[in-house]
C-alpha cells in the first residue's frame, strides 16, 4: 500500500511536488494558506485543500514541506502532533 502525502505549500517549488506526486497517485491533500493556491490544486488534480496543517490532524499522511528562505517551517506543529514530516529544503545552489 502507497503512502499518502500531503503538500505544505503550494508557490513555484509546490507546484511541481503537488504535479509529481499526483503523478504518481499518492497526493491526498494540499495545504496552503492562500485561497488562489488551494482552488488551483482542486482545479487542477481534484485534491483536497486545506489552509491549515491542524486540519488534517486525524488524517494518517505523510506531510511534505517546501520551505524558503524566509519563512517559518510548520515540521515543528507537525512533529508535535507525532507525525511524519519531510522538509525539502532551499537548493542551496542555482
Amino acid at each position: 500500500m502507497l503512502p499518502k502525502i500531503a503538500v505544505i505549500g503550494n508557490g513555484a517549488w509546490g507546484r511541481n511536488l503537488v504535479r509529481n506526486f499526483h503523478a504518481l497517485g499518492v497526493l491526498k491533500y494540499v495545504c496552503d494558506s492562500r485561497p488562489e493556491a488551494l482552488q488551483e490544486a482542486h482545479d487542477l488534480f481534484g485534491v483536497d485543500t486545506c489552509s491549515s496543517v491542524r486540519q488534517l490532524i486525524d488524517d494518517p499522511v505523510i506531510f511534505l514541506e517546501q520551505v524558503l528562505p524566509g519563512q517559518i517551517p510548520l515540521g515543528r506543529d507537525v512533529r508535535n502532533m507525532h507525525r511524519r514530516a519531510f522538509r525539502r529544503p532551499w537548493p542551496l545552489a542555482r
